[in-house]
């Protein structure tokens, strides 16, 4: 038990003797929710990448025919990067392990059936929270992030879990979010086929549509490539914003070394189900929420988003982006329906359109 102390909550009475094998360091725990009444509220008991409990499991001790953990990932993985795969102490198995060499790419594509490793189209990690985890937990490491063409949704991968047994409210506030490792921010380029060798091999901006969508329910009428036409067929619950930035970090200095994202359709984020007046974040940028930060959006469509201010994107608290070739259709707001610009913020524009994006009443 780590951390056992007979004068601390929960009041145990014995925590028994120590036969060895047992760890004394932080596990780590993604959330570790302190005690409370003898029992654990809420809180997350899956390992981060580098947690002591990774890898130093007994692959003989696991029962013949468990091949995977409680989020219905594989059970036995290499999740320490020594080309080993061992399994971890506890119910969750940390999925991956850090890239061994600075600046690497990683490739994301739902369908992939690798080793899911991101190193290769092959072995290509199958959501974006997955990259996104490893960007964040492995500073230097990841350069680059290509994503292949199809449906992405942030409630998927990542620290998250099997979305099935989480309930929708906490869903609802999971977002794509860009961040800086400390060497620069996240960069990620969709429109990918699965078989290029570098973003200038990609084909025309139309082909291998890549969507990232607040649809987490999967329930939305859209159209085949899974884009809503407009906010009219949003059904159910969405995510408050598909894409979320408040990195400071980046601010004010200008999109150097900020995140990219390119060649992305946006869609599906809806930051008005519930709303009052548009002052809390939660009403603000259903399609992208900016607070603080520098991004360049270069060839990404905001379609079919809404939220009380800001129904594409929503820029605020001195954010200055660069939007190239952007376009914005068919998002809805009571202010500013394809995009809100506010407190002092700036977006420098280059050949974006808005189209059919309406502020109104509702």
């Amino acid at each position: 038990v780590q951390g056992c102390d007979y004068t601390t909550s929960p009041p145990f009475t014995a925590c028994g003797s120590d036969g060895g094998g047992n760890l004394t360091d932080d596990p780590l725990f993604v959330d570790q929710t302190p005690f409370a009444g003898g029992a654990q509220l809420g809180g997350n008991n899956r390992l981060t990448i580098g947690s002591p409990a990774v890898d130093v499991g007994d692959n003989s001790l696991v029962k013949a025919g468990v091949t995977i953990d409680l989020d219905n990932r594989p059970r036995i993985v290499d999740g320490d990067g020594n080309s080993t795969a061992t399994v971890d102490m506890g119910a969750y198995e940390v999925p991956f392990a850090c890239p061994t060499t600075n600046g690497t790419t990683l490739r994301v594509d739902k369908d992939a059936t690798g080793a899911n490793t991101g190193l290769t189209w092959t072995d290509a990690l199958p959501t974006l929270q997955d990259a996104l985890l490893l960007y964040d937990a492995c500073p230097e490491k990841v350069d680059e992030i290509w994503v292949a063409e199809g449906i992405y949704y942030p409630d998927r991968g990542g620290y998250f879990g099997d979305p099935s047994t989480t309930p929708l409210a906490d869903r609802r506030d999971r977002s794509f979010q860009l961040t800086n490792d400390g060497t620069g921010g996240v960069k990620i380029y969709g429109g990918f086929a699965g078989t290029e060798n570098s973003t200038g091999e990609r084909g025309d901006p139309a082909s291998n549509v890549t969507v990232l969508s607040g649809d987490i329910q999967q329930n939305d009428v859209t159209n085949a490539a899974g884009i809503l036409l407009d906010p009219g067929g949003i059904v159910g619950t969405n995510s408050n914003h598909v894409l979320l930035e408040n990195d400071p970090t980046c601010a004010p200095s200008g999109p150097t070394d900020c995140p990219i994202i390119d060649r992305f359709s946006v869609t599906g984020g809806d930051a008005w189900t519930g709303g009052v007046d548009g002052s809390t974040a939660a009403e603000q940028g259903g399609g992208m929420w900016s607070l603080n930060g520098v991004t360049t959006l270069s060839e990404v469509r905001f379609q079919g988003n809404q939220a009380i201010r800001g129904g594409g994107l929503h820029l605020g608290n001195i954010s200055e982006n660069l939007l190239i070739r952007v376009e914005f259709e068919n998002n809805w707001a009571r202010d500013g329906g394809g995009m809100a610009v506010v407190d002092e913020s700036s977006a420098n524009l280059d050949t974006v359109t808005f189209r059919g994006n309406k502020a109104m009443a509702k």
